[in-house]
């Protein structure tokens, strides 16, 4: 063990070199482990003439713990002196799991927000105290995390998320070095990811502006003749347009879907014209 520090080994090794008696010689020592403070021992011998001792079984404790050794000679006189080691910190106690405390997104309802930010409470550690926290998002809801610190925080934020169900698996770390074991990790979600359109329109609001859509041409208009399904729909003669801006930035792949029908085209078929931006030209 190293003084002032925290250790998770209940065992300690002490070494000495051995008290000089030149008149009838050094018989023994007793031997004391004590916490909060060093303490004299008692005058009960309870170690002979030896220079090594390694006491175990120790408990985990806030306090600091001290050895304090005291030589007596062959002739029953004790030192009222001691020698001393400390202060010696032990915690072999694993912390607890955390516990849910609040999410972005509400447990098992699905949403189209690829980013899930998910907090938990804070965990208070009896001895060493908590220092923080491995972390895993996985779609398996009972993976577990290693023992690698990932947060000193009591909250995260995923990457994007593909869609899916999703799980945040916490375990603690305390200042000595423990983990919470496996068995007890935290296990938050699911956390259900949707692909959901980037813009959908139905034109049931029978209002072209309610949505955001640019009329190009004055003949285009909502019309419930021209429903697909529902009440409404758009309904454009020949070359009459309207126009939609979507941002696709970061994105790898566009999908479109029209729902329409054709009346009296003499060619072509009505649907969507596509203009790409850079930024700078289209």
């Amino acid at each position: 063990h190293i003084v002032d520090q925290w250790s998770t080994s209940t065992f300690i090794d002490f070494s000495w070199n051995p008290a000089v008696d030149n008149l009838a010689g050094l018989d023994g020592y007793s031997a004391l482990m004590t916490q909060g403070s060093a303490q004299l021992p008692p005058e009960v011998m309870f170690l002979g003439d030896v220079t090594s001792f390694s006491p175990g079984g120790l408990l985990s404790s806030k306090q600091p713990q001290f050895f304090t050794l005291r030589p007596v000679d062959k002739g029953g006189n004790w030192s009222p002196s001691f020698a001393t080691a400390g202060p010696f910190f032990i915690d072999k106690d694993a912390p607890d799991a955390p516990v849910f405390q609040s999410s972005s997104h509400t447990p098992g309802v699905p949403s189209c927000d690829p980013t899930v930010y998910v907090t938990w409470s804070k965990v208070v550690d009896d001895h060493s105290g908590t220092k923080g926290y491995g972390l895993y998002w996985t779609k398996n809801p009972n993976s577990i995390p290693g023992e690698t610190l990932d947060s000193v925080a009591n909250f995260a934020t995923s990457k994007t998320l593909s869609p899916g169900s999703w799980y945040l698996h916490v375990r603690t770390k305390d200042i000595a070095g423990n983990w919470t074991a496996a068995a007890d990790t935290a296990h938050l979600g699911p956390f259900v990811i949707e692909q959901c359109p980037l813009f959908e329109d139905d034109f049931e609001s029978g209002s072209l502006f309610t949505n955001g859509w640019i009329q190009v041409n004055s003949r285009v208009r909502p019309s419930t003749s021209a429903a697909f399904t529902g009440n409404y729909g758009v309904r454009l003669r020949k070359t009459q347009t309207i126009e939609q801006d979507i941002s696709t930035l970061g994105m790898q792949n566009v999908m479109l879907t029209l729902d329409r029908r054709a009346m009296s085209y003499e060619k072509g078929d009505p649907g969507f014209r596509i203009s790409w931006s850079s930024g700078l030209k289209w």
